[in-house]
């Protein structure tokens, strides 16, 4: 019956990580430490601590201790990071402003596992995952387009992305 469950919620983690990429995808955080890293270091000092309130880490070996920690903390970072992105897209930056800004395309990706297209916003680069129409047609000659950004600024250095359409030069 242990073995069930654990299926289960597996299972629901990758369902929830499916539907959550959509929207972490239309938020961009730039700067040097995001509120992704916040959101673990925190969750993972906070798990330790659960541990060792619990006495959990007596009934396991050392390596068991960090990897459960580790990947425990990730998983909840995620949750976390889907519920931030929730609000801060739906929320916090409803009435914000729309800004327009015009992004150089540095890259495009055209490996099996990850075919995008990589484009320099606010100083700092980002990976659009994905093919489309549009890569068909700049794939050779990126020099000649760039991407148009409608976003909204948002909290902690981050932006959401309400369009983003590949225009000529």
């Amino acid at each position: 019956m242990k073995a069930k469950s654990r299926y289960i919620i597996l299972i629901g983690l990758i369902i929830f990580l499916l539907f959550s990429r959509e929207q972490s995808e239309s938020i961009i955080y730039t700067g040097k430490l995001t509120i992704e890293f916040y959101s673990f270091v925190i969750i993972l000092f906070l798990t330790t601590l659960f541990f060792f309130y619990k006495k959990i880490h007596l009934k396991m070996k050392t390596i068991e201790i960090i990897a459960v920690l580790l990947l425990g903390s990730f998983a909840l970072s995620l949750i976390f990071m889907y519920l931030v992105n929730f609000y801060n897209k739906n929320y916090y930056s409803k009435d914000k402003p729309i800004l327009i800004e015009n992004c150089e395309i540095t890259k495009i990706s055209q490996s099996r596992k990850s075919r995008g297209y990589y484009f320099k916003f606010k100083d700092t680069n980002h990976f659009i995952a994905g093919w489309s129409d549009d890569l068909k047609k700049i794939e050779k000659n990126t020099n000649q387009f760039v991407i148009t950004i409608h976003y909204k600024e948002s909290f902690l250095n981050s932006y959401v992305i309400v369009e983003r359409f590949i225009t000529a030069r």
